[in-house]
């Protein structure tokens, strides 16, 4: 069990509590393989935007000392 101490008081979905059903016990390894996934996918996201943003800002750079040589 990994970070068991992170999701030691998530047992039971609250429906199932309040319904007094039998439920799964919590995955804590799913969960936190959940969690980790994320992080990484949202990280990864992070990176493809600041590349593409660079490369834009350079495009438009380079497009505006273009139209500088034009107007000199």
């Amino acid at each position: 069990m990994v970070n068991s101490v992170f999701f030691r008081n998530a047992t039971s979905c609250s429906p199932c509590a309040r319904a007094k059903a039998a439920c799964k016990p919590f995955d804590v390894d799913g969960a936190w393989r959940k969690a980790t996934e994320e992080t990484a996918r949202k990280a990864q996201a992070r990176k493809t935007k600041q590349r593409t943003d660079a490369e834009w800002k350079e495009q438009v750079l380079e497009k505006l000392e273009k139209v500088d040589k034009l107007v000199v």
